[in-house]
Order: structure tokens, then C-alpha cells, then sequence
């Protein structure tokens, strides 16, 4: 009776990724069938190494690119993708390096990630900005591709000495755990980041939900406390991200 073509694939795929299967389903070839499949394995494993590297180049260059290729394989059989669309690939990345053996004392490198994959989302967002009320005279317009993302480390300032080749710069970094919020957005076709601190980020945050400007300034104060209109003033409305416009 023939085999389907799903149950020969999932043979196949056991026999590669060393869960089980028989080699003896393979004919016999000049080159002994253990060495044929560890070949092929070797190209899987190149495979998914260069497909999370698209959307985890500082995570590669921490980490160098032979451990890299190991984490892509162990991710990919941790979490097999469901969907079949390169875009999305890697998207459970970050949630696999928290409790990945090898890499658990690298405390900084899941947010390293989370930031690599803003990145990568930032550049496919769709371009425009948003108009939201401050008052009836004033609207801040925010990129439609802004996101946030919060981290204990400086990893934006890793992944800038990382590309900027600055080994002096990545070692001076403060790694004294501290929450702060980084902004990823695209202008033209840079994306451009920044930090900033956690307050002004729930301020945007609350607008880019939904509440109004009174509602976003008193959830803020009563998460961050009564100071903080300094802090909006200058990280939200002087910021690179935002522009403040008369209302028509």
C-alpha cells in the first residue's frame, strides 16, 4: 500500500531531527545513508540559522553565529512555526531564549530580541501619522508605525555599539537593571530609535489606545505620580517621534 505523502514527510522529518525513525526506508547509495542525512541536516540547520538571523542580527552578533545556528535549530524544534509566511517567523523567539540553558546568564539578550523584532515589524508598518486631541486648540501627530517595547538593560545602546563596531562602547555600558521604555518608528525609510522614560511611553501608550489626552495624563500620574508633566513635555512633545500641530 503507498505511503502518503504526510506520513513520508513526518518519517522524513523524524530521521533528520534525530526523533526517532528508520534510515533502512531510504534505498542504499553510493554514500552511506547516516552521512547523507547529516548533511541535510546541516542544511536545515543553516536554513532556520539564516531566517532568524533576518530578524535577529544582534542577537547573532552576541552570541556569534555557531551558537546562533544551534538556537535556531533548538528553537524550531521547541516551536514549530504554523504558519507558513517568512515575515512572521521568529515571533516566539524572545519567549524561547528566557529559558534557554545556554544563554540564561545573557539576562539582556530575550529584550535584545524583542528589540531586533520591533525593528523588523517597524520596517513592514504601514507609513502616515495619527492625529490625537491635547486640547481643542492643540494635536500631537504620533507615526502610525510607532510601537514601544520596556527593558530592565540599555538594549538599545547594545545593538548601536553592536553595528557601530564600538567594543569600548559596549563594555562602559550600565547593566545595572533599571526599567526604561524605548520608542521604535520609521521615518522614510529609516526606523529610528530612542529611550525614553516609562511615564512618557504610558502617556503615548494611552493615547494610541483610545483615552483622551485628560484621561492618558491622569492614568499616568496615578501609575507614575503628580511630577511628570516635565517628563511629557520633553520626551513626548519635543521628542524626534512626535509634532505638535494647531488644531484646524
Amino acid at each position: 500500500m503507498p505511503v502518503r505523502l504526510a506520513e513520508l514527510q513526518s518519517r522524513f522529518a523524524a530521521i533528520v531531527t534525530g526523533d526517532g525513525g528508520d534510515p533502512a526506508m531510504f534505498a542504499a547509495a553510493p554514500v552511506p545513508i547516516e552521512r547523507a542525512l547529516e548533511v541535510h541536516r546541516a542544511t536545515i540547520e543553516s536554513g532556520f540559522a539564516r531566517a532568524l538571523a533576518l530578524a535577529f542580527p544582534t542577537v547573532e552578533a552576541l552570541v556569534g553565529p555557531e551558537l546562533f545556528r544551534v538556537i535556531a535549530f533548538d528553537y524550531h524544534l521547541s516551536r514549530p512555526e504554523t504558519e507558513p509566511t517568512l515575515g512572521r517567523y521568529g515571533f516566539g523567539f524572545a519567549d524561547f531564549l528566557v529559558d534557554y540553558d545556554p544563554v540564561r546568564a545573557l539576562a539582556y539578550l530575550p529584550d535584545t530580541a524583542r528589540l531586533d523584532l520591533a525593528i523588523e515589524r517597524c520596517q513592514m508598518a504601514r507609513d502616515g501619522v495619527e492625529p490625537f486631541a491635547i486640547d481643542p486648540a492643540v494635536s500631537i501627530e504620533l507615526p502610525s508605525s510607532l510601537a514601544f517595547l520596556f527593558s530592565d538593560f540599555p538594549v538599545e545602546k547594545i545593538r548601536w555599539a553592536i553595528f557601530a563596531g564600538d567594543d569600548h562602547a559596549l563594555a562602559e555600558l550600565d547593566m545595572i537593571p533599571g526599567t526604561r521604555a524605548i520608542a521604535v518608528w520609521r521615518s522614510g525609510r529609516a526606523v529610528l530609535v530612542d529611550a525614553l522614560p516609562p511615564a512618557a511611553a504610558g502617556f503615548v501608550t494611552a493615547l494610541m489606545a483610545g483615552a483622551t489626552a485628560d484621561d492618558a495624563l491622569a492614568s499616568t500620574v496615578g501609575e507614575h505620580g503628580p511630577d511628570i508633566l516635565p517628563v511629557i513635555r520633553n520626551h513626548v512633545f519635543a521628542s524626534r517621534f512626535a509634532r505638535v500641530r494647531p488644531q484646524n
